[in-house]
């Protein structure tokens, strides 16, 4: 118990180290982040002694025995036997235990050539709600390679998952075309479909809700590699199960394989569902919020898993969230797609939109998200928008959806021509008639 400075200046309990080394960040470059080992333990089971010793790099006899009480320390409370080692190393020794249990990364198995595995043309979506039409997706434009990360950003309700389910297939575009290696998925025949069905994949949200609770790990496991013929019988299938298991680092496997989703924590069961989704072997995988449910040091473990994935498998992935520090981190050497109002604004390389956005609302969003460092939030320059409301979908402002919010707004030009994506150089194209009219100047 400590002030915001203090506890992040100087933690002095190897749990507050751990979890502040796994907060991503904005500001600078990428840093590695940790994942403190091991689960949370049950609250009715608790461990003997501290209850963080299970997965404690500084824990020794005594912490295994006795539970340490909260002290006074230099005007803090903290409940820790080993507070000055922590103090002394500012938790260094918790990094260096997450680096001895993170998986090295295999030589991928396939060649790395960039062939275009989905590709949005054009794609438009409305949906009837009552006697009104609403455009929910408006000419959204992009494509995803071998082994690319391509993370899609912005607001809740700007048209994120409904994009995702486009790419997967389960929704029809309402204008435009859905490409899976060049083809157009709704002009497939069975088999094509099929094949593409296998080839993309889905990761949602919510493991508890997106898992059968009347099934066991096993049978989740068990049936896409049956129906699709993956596995010869069930026994084959059984031990495919296994290996899934190890591979999103549930072991040893047997401890999980007959559980059911209600047995299981949400780190455990979101590896569930990614190891489904690997069942089929996918070439795409659709990541929809799967890391925002999780707690901070668990979800850095998940997010260094499906990157380790992506390095031995080639899978590439849309990755679906509204925390662009999340998107820093997982996306530095794929790219970044900012989504307003169904349409989007700014899209390319990971490192020019954190550290150069060129859109508006991309400059307003980095500035407006808070960072763990105390200091950099309270001393980080703000972006003041016109009005803080964000239109409804069924009153889109005409010409440029964000112009009622822009710094920028030209009257006659911005809410009377809706601002195509141009190129503004060094791989980022940009939806802003300002910002295009200054790149050609340039």
């Amino acid at each position: 118990l400590a002030s915001v400075w203090d506890l992040y200046k100087r933690p002095l309990h190897p749990y507050t180290a751990g979890l502040i080394r796994a907060v991503p960040t904005l500001h600078g470059p990428r840093k590695e982040l940790i994942s403190i080992p091991g689960s949370p333990p049950d609250l009715i089971d608790l461990p003997q002694g501290c209850p963080f010793h299970p997965r404690c790099p500084y824990a020794t006899e005594r912490c295994r025995t006795e539970e340490p009480p909260l002290q006074r320390v230099d005007g803090r409370l903290v409940a820790c036997w080993h507070w000055e080692q922590v103090a002394e190393d500012q938790g260094e020794r918790m990094r260096l235990e997450a680096e001895r249990h993170v998986k090295p990364v295999q030589a991928a198995r396939t060649d790395r050539a960039k062939e275009v595995l989905i590709e949005l043309r054009h794609v438009g979506r409305t949906f009837k709600v009552g006697r009104r039409t609403i455009r929910v997706l408006d000419d959204v434009n992009f494509q995803v390679r071998e082994g690319e990360v391509l993370c899609l950003v912005g607001e809740s309700g700007c048209g994120k998952t409904t994009t995702g389910k486009i790419a997967a297939g389960l929704l029809p575009p309402t204008e435009g075309q859905v490409l899976f290696r060049g083809q157009d998925i709704w002009q497939m025949d069975r088999n094509a479909f099929r094949t593409y069905r296998r080839a993309v994949q889905l990761i949602h949200q919510d493991p508890y809700a997106s898992l059968n609770p009347t099934q066991r790990v096993v049978t989740m496991l068990t049936a896409p590699l049956l129906r699709h013929g993956l596995a010869k019988n069930r026994r084959e299938a059984v031990e495919m199960a296994r290996e899934l298991l190890r591979t999103v680092d549930l072991t040893p496997p047997d401890d999980f394989l007959y559980k059911y989703p209600h047995q299981l924590s949400g780190g455990q069961r979101q590896r569930v569902a990614v190891a489904r989704a690997l069942t089929v072997k996918p070439s795409f995988i659709i990541a929809d919020e799967a890391v925002s449910m999780l707690d901070v040091s668990i979800r850095v473990g998940l997010l260094q898993l499906l990157e380790r994935l992506r390095q031995e498998m080639n899978v590439a992935y849309l990755f679906i969230t509204h925390d662009l520090a999340v998107a820093k981190y997982f996306a530095w050497e794929g790219r970044i797609a900012v989504m307003y109002l169904g349409r989007i604004v700014e899209i390319g390389p990971t490192p020019q939109i954190i550290q150069n956005p060129q859109h508006p609302y991309t400059q307003a969003l980095l500035s407006a998200l808070p960072e763990a460092d105390p200091e950099t939030t309270r001393t980080k320059e703000r972006i003041q928008l016109r009005s803080l409301d964000v239109p409804s979908l069924l009153n889109v402002p005409k010409g440029c959806a964000f112009h009622p919010r822009c710094p920028l707004y030209q009257p006659g030009l911005c809410d009377t021509t809706p601002p195509p994506l141009v190129d503004v150089g060094n791989g980022v194209q940009v939806a802003c008639h300002r910002v295009a009219r200054e790149a050609q100047a340039a």
